[in-house]
């Protein structure tokens, strides 16, 4: 699964990893050319994809659609 989310406030922030952290398995935040990649279960690292990055995607091995379709683009 790759979509891409849209994290503005810390508040989203805090609710996404909250959410992903349910997740099994990896779930990681990648810029959109694909050159850098984060854990999306850890709050640094989406804040820090939050700041950077002009648009961040979310990429999993298992479908987690339902779970984070409020952040989706």
């Amino acid at each position: 699964m790759k979509n891409r989310i849209n994290l503005v406030t810390m508040k989203d922030i805090t609710d996404f990893v909250a959410v992903i952290s349910k997740v099994n398995g990896d779930v990681y935040l990648v810029d959109r050319f694909h050159k850098f990649k984060v854990n999306a279960k850890s709050q640094l690292a989406a804040m820090l994809a939050s700041a950077e990055w002009s648009e961040t995607y979310i990429e999993s091995e298992t479908d987690c659609y339902e779970l984070v379709k409020k952040w989706i683009v």
